[in-house]
This record gives C-alpha cells, sequence and structure tokens, in this order.
C-alpha cells in the first residue's frame, strides 16, 4: 500500500476510524439485536439468561447493545466463548466420522491471520469486567 495520511495509509498499514468501524459494524449489530428480539418473541418473553459465544459474541460492544435492547435478560460470556462455534463444529465432525466410539475434545487453536487493536488502559474496577484485567 502506498503512503496515503489522507486516506489513513502510513507505513503500509490502514488505520480505521471509530466512525469507519461503525459504519461495517452497525448494520451487523441491529441484525443480530433484531434476532435475539425474535428468538425472545418466540420463547414468549420466557428467556432469563442468554449466551454469546463465537469471535464477535466476545464483543463487550454488542453485549452492551443487546443488554440495552433486552433489559431483563442476563447477557453471558463465557471465557471460552471466542472458539466454541468452531470448537462444536470441529467435535461434531470427528464423531460423525468416528460413529460415536469414543469421546472428542479440542485442546486449542490457532489463527494464522488477526486484526485488531492495540489499547493500554489502567484497570479500573469499577469500569472494567474482572476477567478482563
Amino acid at each position: 500500500m502506498a503512503y496515503n495520511e489522507a486516506k489513513g495509509i502510513r507505513r503500509g498499514k490502514y488505520t480505521m476510524t471509530v466512525e469507519d468501524i461503525t459504519a461495517i459494524f452497525e448494520p451487523v449489530v441491529q441484525d443480530i439485536i433484531g434476532l435475539v428480539l425474535g428468538q425472545i418473541r418466540a420463547l414468549k418473553g420466557s428467556a432469563s439468561k442468554m449466551l454469546m459465544v463465537g469471535g464477535l459474541g466476545q464483543s463487550s460492544y454488542l453485549r452492551e447493545r443487546i443488554r440495552e435492547a433486552v433489559p431483563d435478560v442476563e447477557v453471558l460470556q463465557p471465557g471460552n466463548g471466542w472458539s466454541a462455534v468452531a470448537r462444536g463444529a470441529l467435535i461434531r465432525g470427528i464423531e460423525l466420522l468416528m460413529s460415536g466410539s469414543a469421546s472428542v475434545s479440542v485442546g486449542g487453536r490457532m489463527a494464522r491471520k488477526h486484526y485488531g487493536r492495540r489499547i493500554w488502559a489502567k484497570f479500573d474496577p469499577a469500569l472494567h469486567e474482572k476477567h478482563r484485567k
């Protein structure tokens, strides 16, 4: 990538603004909230807890948006939730191949590529969840 400060490209890297990220994720967040509300309606409002798994399921922003949309439902994020979908699919596939003759578990995984952001903030128990320390 050529250097282009106006487009946020420096040293071969593209830097996204908060507005860029919001424009990308907001339609997805709205769709997810709509799906959650639909599931709760299908249960006739009897849901008391919701479990968020998968990569996006670990987003504190998404968790807070869902909490705002359904304040009567406790929104939970398990510590290993980021890999739950992949581990579940892998375990199911292996079980099908082995015809249920063995117990299967996944010990770990490593991503070849990733995206992320760097942030340095002093831990504040009033602002941050204990497991994020």
